[in-house]
């Protein structure tokens, strides 16, 4: 039996814009991952990809803001805290070990580190006593201007605020403003060519391989095309510089940007950022997830090597069904239970109890596993037999095994959080589904998560399986609702979508979930005779579909 991984709650703080939609996307990946996202803002960009975002109190207000911290820890067992901006480190810092203390592992360097590191002035002094190539710092009020002088904030990040001056009068004009101390002064570089490296540093000074790349396209300030870069005297800096990190205190994921300059081919560490970069997400290109490898996880090491990655704008749609309805009716394979990893282990459980001696094992493994990904499941046995030459008997055999393997019920991420937030916003759910109830049952003991439906159908027992009305009208009759006040919510568009409409129901959402049996292609929706009803409406997911349901 397939042993699930377990859960690990693990909290991204102001992760609600664009800064925290990386991180989102390589935290989501981690095993057993449960993520919520804290924002103080209501509307945000991962509000429409998490499963659990939550409105926090502003920093500002530090006593309400460790308060809610706390709460989180303890009644949602937190056990990992991921910022998504500088704002937040030096209180994380303070509560670090507190925290640790309570389980819980803060991808955030230490308080003496962040002194050094959130400081454009006290970056330049560590790099330079440690003998690491940089741009050292002028003094502004005795320079000639043969040169012009570019200034970054002192607790700036990226091109933020930065200032140029091109002669004595603009820098006196600043200075009698009584700003000119408020900026680090270095030569302005008229020329040169950056590279971007990310990495993370575990609590205990262990260090990630390092991702370099450089920006090939930006666009508001985020680099949306980067491609991978292979300069090992680069690579070298770059680590000396992350290692210099790690000795004084630095800690979680780190994003440092290294200046090749032009036409005198020297090498510079220009910035360090002691958090998640925005672009960050291009480590994942390379099968390197940084935030799972700060919390233990040696499999996330990296293991492609030279690649491109493009971050585009995507709309997320969030229609509004043309009434709010009573109850939810639910499909589970591909719509709440990810049918292709459920079969494939099911398979291979099998396989392991009876056919690991019939041939080549790997065979048999590539075989399945080709067989579940081409969607083929009625016919799955007798297919598998066919291609892998098996007896009568191994046929039979196998069946039995199959039939017998118990493996785990691997829900969709969004299953558990979404199911009791829409319990939470008032509705009652329940669960139509057409496999045989048998089987069906063995995977809802396997998931507590679905342990709350207000009433279960399988619609074998009824006699008539989707999209017949009767299948419908039993859920109707068991929640002693009328259709009208039903939403069908599945991943086939015909059998679930339109089934449910034709039944009276008063919705139907349906689910595009990658990687499942079904996909529904929406043009074809629109042949049908329900194809522009207002009350069929699409969803990347149940988070999607929750949005929708809120608006109604």
């Amino acid at each position: 039996m397939n042993q699930a991984a377990p859960v690990r709650c693990i909290l991204l703080l102001s992760a609600g814009g664009f800064q925290g939609q990386g991180l989102f996307e390589a935290v989501r990946r981690i095993d057993g991952a449960r993520v919520i996202v804290g924002d103080i803002y209501a509307e945000g960009v991962t509000r429409y990809l998490s499963a659990d975002y939550r409105r926090l109190p502003p920093l500002s207000k530090r006593d309400a803001f460790v308060a809610s911290l706390d709460a989180m820890v303890e009644q949602d067992k937190v056990t990992a805290i991921f910022p998504s901006t500088a704002f937040e480190l030096p209180l994380l810092a303070e509560l670090r070990e507190t925290l640790a203390a309570r389980g819980v592992a803060v991808a955030v360097s230490s308080s003496d580190a962040l002194a050094v590191l959130l400081d454009k002035g006290a970056t330049a002094r560590f790099l330079v006593e440690h003998d690491i190539a940089t741009q050292v710092p002028v003094d502004a009020r005795t320079h000639d201007f043969a040169t012009p002088l570019f200034g970054r904030p002192h607790g700036g990040w990226g091109g933020r605020d930065t200032r140029r001056l091109d002669d004595s009068a603009a820098r006196d004009r600043l200075l009698a403003e009584g700003a000119l101390d408020d900026y680090v002064w270095t030569e302005f570089l008229p020329s040169f060519e950056e590279l971007s490296v990310d990495f993370a540093i575990r609590t205990d000074g262990t260090l990630s391989p390092l991702v370099m790349r450089k920006r090939l396209r930006t666009s508001g300030g985020f680099a949306v095309i980067s491609e991978s870069v292979d300069d090992p005297v680069a690579l070298a800096l770059a680590e000396r510089t992350a290692r210099a990190i790690a000795a004084i205190g630095g800690a979680g994921l780190f994003n440092i940007q290294l200046l090749h300059t032009q036409p005198d081919n020297r090498l510079l560490v220009s910035d360090i950022n002691p958090r998640f970069g925005t672009s960050s997400g291009h480590a994942l290109g390379e099968g390197l997830n940084l935030p799972a490898f700060f919390l233990g996880d040696a499999a996330q090491s990296g293991a492609r090597h030279g690649v491109k990655t493009v971050r585009k704008l995507q709309d997320i749609t969030v229609a509004r069904l043309p009434s709010r309805p009573q109850a939810l009716v639910f499909d589970l394979d591909d719509t709440l239970l990810d049918h292709k990893r459920w079969f494939a282990a099911k398979a291979l459980a099998a396989g392991d109890a009876v056919a690991r001696d019939w041939g080549d094992a790997e065979l048999f493994r590539e075989t399945a596993l080709g067989l579940v990904d081409e969607g083929e499941r009625r016919l799955f046995i007798d297919q598998l037999a066919l291609r892998l030459g098996w007896t009568r008997a191994q046929h039979a055999q196998f069946l039995d095994a199959f039939r017998a393997a118990r493996v785990d019920a691997p829900l969709f991420a969004d299953v558990p959080d979404s199911l009791a937030a829409l319990r939470a916003m008032g509705f009652m759910l329940a669960l139509l589904t057409d496999n045989p109830p048998a089987t069906q049952k063995q995977k809802l003991e396997r998931a507590p998560a679905l342990g709350a439906f207000d009433a279960i159908v399988f619609s074998q027992d009824v006699g008539a399986e989707k999209p017949d009305e009767r299948a419908f009208h039993a859920v109707s009759t068991a929640l002693r609702l009328p259709p009208a006040q039903l939403c069908m919510i599945g991943d086939n568009l015909f059998r679930d979508g339109l089934g449910a409409l034709r039944a009276g129901y008063g919705g139907a959402i349906v689910l595009r979930r990658p990687g499942g049996f079904i996909q529904p292609h929406e043009d074809l929706a629109r042949l049908s005779t329900f194809g522009a009803d207002p009350r069929l409406v699409h969803a990347t997911d149940l988070v999607v579909a929750r949005e929708i349901l809120q608006g109604s």
